[in-house]
């Protein structure tokens, strides 16, 4: 009995030295290759553990989100790379459009949680200003991008956090609706009077850095079909501008698309490069020039 008790001590003790080293194994790789480990183990990598969520973890998820249905009015940055904090450029981003929208909920929605610093405490002096941590399990749950989610390729890419941004800006919009706008844009105007727009970035590419769409538009779920079924994870503009090319041209015809700066279809309006870039990101000296 004392040498079976021996074996299965040491057996123990084998076992917890082995899940020591895989678990330190696994951060170090993760930090060498520039991933943050908490977003891996924690946030943005645990798509197989949505089929363990408890029915306590799915309600609270559930919860979480609900805010976002309090608003038919919404303007939407995101945060995917797992900061803890945004820097002062993207603070403005957000206060432009905030101050430019009093009657619009404008959300940071992250994947990982925020705690406390300086631009996101001036941001929440706004009163339309929300900020939300969301569980990437619920938001994809039920959706057609959770067989990309969970075959996981999106996470070992070296544009993950660009991807990942690409496929929850789509999603969200489809699911509330509303203006998506990247962190490096200044809102100069009002959205207010668009709808279900994209616009040229240079002619006739599409950009995908300021969209804005209705709740569960046709054409946002022929975008997340499409990036579900097309990803490719070694190709940076492959799943952003160029998937909007591509569902477009099922929207549009091709001889419009190519022709025109500004094409109405299919419930789907693309605007001139004018609206949405009006520097050209080659040529953003420019913005700086005196003269």
């Amino acid at each position: 009995i004392s040498i079976c008790q021996h074996q299965r001590s040491s057996d123990l003790t084998a076992l917890i030295t082995l899940v020591f080293f895989v678990l330190l194994t696994v951060t170090l790789s993760a930090r060498h290759l520039g991933y943050d480990p908490r977003a891996l183990l924690s946030g943005a990598s645990d798509g197989f553990r949505q089929q363990c969520l408890g029915e306590q973890d799915q309600r609270k998820d559930i919860d979480r989100h609900a805010n976002l249905n309090d608003s038919t009015k919404n303007i939407f940055f995101l945060e995917t790379a797992g900061a803890s904090c945004i820097n002062e450029r993207a603070a403005c981003s957000i206060e432009s459009a905030a101050l430019r929208h009093p009657h619009y909920t404008v959300w940071l929605l992250t994947i990982l949680d925020m705690r406390d610093c300086r631009p996101l405490r001036n941001l929440q002096q706004l009163p339309n200003f929300r900020l939300l941590n969301i569980d990437l399990n619920s938001m994809v749950k039920d959706s057609v991008l959770v067989h990309w989610y969970l075959k996981d390729d999106w996470n070992h890419s070296p544009f993950r956090v660009n991807h990942l941004s690409d496929a929850l800006r789509l999603l969200v919009l489809w699911k509330y609706g509303g203006v998506y706008a990247d962190m490096d844009v200044l809102t100069l105007r009002s959205f207010s009077e668009l709808r279900n727009v994209v616009s040229r970035e240079l002619f006739p590419d599409v950009g995908n850095s300021v969209l804005v769409f209705d709740r569960g538009h046709p054409f946002l779920l022929r975008c997340l079909e499409e990036f579900s079924r097309t990803y490719k994870s070694r190709k940076w503009a492959h799943n952003g501008p160029r998937l909007l090319e591509r569902v477009l041209s099922w929207f549009c015809p091709r001889n419009l698309l190519g022709k025109l700066p500004l094409v109405e279809c299919s419930g789907v309006t693309v605007l001139p490069g004018t609206a949405f870039y009006p520097i050209n990101y080659m040529e953003w000296q420019k913005a700086f020039q005196r003269n």
